[in-house]
């Protein structure tokens, strides 16, 4: 009895830390997917500002 008990006492204790792996790896899929994405925009949005820069110097080049 005492044994059935302890066994799952250990079966929760394990599927709460099956549970926990499971949330922290997709947790952490989704973390580097926005971080990818972050930097994605940030690239971009600095070519935007180096090719408007560039537009710029070749609009005073032109002068």
């Amino acid at each position: 009895m005492i044994t059935g008990a302890k066994i799952h006492k250990n079966q929760q204790t394990t599927n709460f830390l099956v549970k926990k792996v499971i949330f922290s790896l997709f947790y952490l899929q989704m973390l580097k997917s926005w971080l990818i994405f972050a930097t994605e925009m940030f690239r971009m949005h600095i070519a935007k500002q180096f090719f408007f820069l560039r537009l710029v110097a070749s609009c005073t080049n032109l002068f």
